[in-house]
């Protein structure tokens, strides 16, 4: 799939803003939380093609205890 600049952007700086609230969460599974949505987020703006997505983000939502 191929994506226009604006949604790159969008992806690098989602993955930015996320790195950003793991250094200022408390606890780690919050921490850990952030930290996997920034390596999606990553995953989405390098276009990787990881089949494992839907795998770490069901990680996600079972840390954080809500839906993505």
């Amino acid at each position: 799939m191929t994506q226009t600049h604006d949604t790159d952007d969008y992806f690098y700086k989602r993955a930015e803003i996320e790195l950003q609230m793991a250094q200022k969460a408390h606890g780690s599974e919050a921490v850990r939380a952030h930290y996997e949505l920034a390596n999606l987020y990553l995953d989405r703006h390098y276009d990787t093609g990881s089949t494992d997505r839907a795998a770490t983000a069901g990680v996600t939502t079972h840390v954080v205890g809500t839906a993505i």
